[in-house]
């Protein structure tokens, strides 16, 4: 929930720089990933799994209280207007919805949406839950790892936020296919990774990437579909990321099994990436922020 609601609040609160705020919004799960990770994994060996998550229950019930009393659902409740001038073209966008029925007959929404879950698939569904037990197969320690993962998430807010920036800049399908790209280099030569040196090499690469395709999808889905539609449009494009996520943690534990590695869950997400990457070409606009000249005097 929390990368749909990030969307939303940013693009209500920003009129200018809402790339950078998606970025900084999307770092704040690398940083939380640099944080805890490298306790929460030796941890395990004394509280185990359940203390583990009764320590994040525990900070979530505390991390509730501000967000009930403090947060406000959009500037107007607290009698202020969006940081930043809206332009024209700005204000049009903000106007406009698209009923999710209409979205669904889209070219658009399906790429959006199929890009995305080749984002779950090779991120939260086999990074996240297949990594530490595929390293540790290949003969890496638990802290070694957990470090390497830290590090991972420190490049993730240095990616993330820079592509947050660049969204506002750049033209989006560009830089999707950029992280794509790189996801599916880095993914094809983890198997033959045995060294702590490599190790952190694909952490630099890869964490610079991870979670750096979500400013550009939640600005594309706004400029395509309008602002008014992104809560419910975008949220059904998470939705894949999460079904892609989900299918890469079953079948990445399921060949494990049959095959004893992880190798072959490894290439197909690889080539996703690579199918990724012309999805994102796919999309028919930009969302590049065009400047607007001032009108003559």
């Amino acid at each position: 929930m929390a990368g749909t609601l990030g969307g939303t609040v940013a693009l209500r609160w920003f009129n200018q720089y809402r790339g950078l705020a998606l970025g900084m919004f999307s770092s704040a799960a690398a940083a939380g990933q640099l944080l805890f990770l490298p306790a929460l994994i030796p941890l395990v060996e004394v509280a185990g799994w359940q203390g583990i998550f009764a320590i994040l229950g525990l900070i979530i019930a505390i991390i509730l209280v501000p967000a009930v009393f403090l947060m406000r659902n959009t500037p107007q409740d607290v009698g202020t207007t969006a940081i930043g001038v809206a332009n024209t073209a700005m204000r049009a966008n903000d106007e406009r919805s698209t009923p999710l029925r209409e979205a669904l007959r889209t070219r658009d929404f399906w790429l959006l949406a199929g890009s995305f879950f080749v984002c779950g698939y090779t991120t939260v569904g086999l990074i996240t839950t297949h990594l530490l037990p595929h390293s540790l197969e290949h003969g890496f320690q638990k802290v070694e790892i957990g470090w390497a993962i830290a590090f991972m998430g420190l490049m993730n807010i240095i990616g993330t936020t820079a592509s947050g920036w660049l969204t506002d800049r750049v033209d989006n399908r560009r830089l999707l296919a950029l992280y794509y790209g790189m996801r599916a280099i880095s993914l094809v030569a983890l198997p033959f990774i045995y060294s702590m040196n490599s190790m952190l090499i694909f952490a630099l690469v890869y964490g610079l990437d991870w979670v750096a395709t979500v400013p550009p999808t939640v600005n594309l889905t706004a400029q395509r579909f309008g602002r008014k539609s992104l809560g419910a449009i975008y949220g059904w494009i998470f939705c894949a990321h999460m079904i892609g996520a989900g299918i890469a943690s079953y079948t990445g534990g399921f060949f494990r099994e049959i095959l004893g590695d992880y190798h072959l869950v490894f290439a197909s997400a690889s080539i996703l990436g690579l199918i990724a990457v012309g999805l994102s070409l796919g999309i028919s606009i930009s969302a590049k922020r065009v400047k607007v000249a001032p009108a003559a005097g």
